[in-house]
């Protein structure tokens, strides 16, 4: 019996290794770095249709060692550019009030997933926002699931090449 007990409690610590939390630091961005030009597709919260527009972004420079500024540009709707700064918490495990879900990288790519409790047209909602960086192409997709609802949709997703 002891023996048993003792293999379960080893089972359980060994499978608790597996579930850590994946982080995050300032510095696995710097490849990604730079000028990115290419489109915003939304969906529009009248209508529900979706409306596609020119994008920029331009990622850096990252200040302080955990936060990313970030430049949005609307070639054709300069009114609506804007600056934000991505705030990396000390343990790398939230990015601003976003859990980090997910990260993936190899060689030539970067993922990561974010997740928070929100509100999206004026109801309760999980938000989802995947960073899918590689070489010459990134991606920025909101995806948004009301409560109550089994599925996410897609709010609106950036989709971007090197400049």
């Amino acid at each position: 019996m002891r023996y048993i007990l003792l293999l379960l409690t080893v089972l359980i610590t060994l499978a608790s290794f597996d579930h850590q939390a994946p982080t995050i630091k300032a510095s696995e961005l710097k490849p990604w770095l730079g000028n990115w030009k290419g489109t915003l597709t939304y969906k529009d919260y009248s209508s529900g249709k979706p409306t596609t527009i020119n994008a920029t972004m331009k990622f850096g420079p990252i200040v302080d060692g955990s936060k990313l500024v970030v430049a949005e540009g609307y070639p054709d709707e300069p009114s609506h550019d804007g600056t934000d700064t991505l705030q990396i918490s000390a343990d790398g495990t939230y990015i601003n009030d976003n859990k980090l879900a997910s990260k993936k990288k190899t060689a030539d790519t970067f993922q990561f997933v974010l997740e928070n409790e929100g509100e999206d047209a004026g109801q309760k909602a999980e938000i989802r926002i995947t960073y899918s960086f590689s070489k010459s192409r990134f991606t920025r997709k909101k995806e948004i699931r009301y409560r109550g609802q089994a599925d996410y949709f897609v709010r609106n997703e950036y989709k971007m090449v090197r400049q």
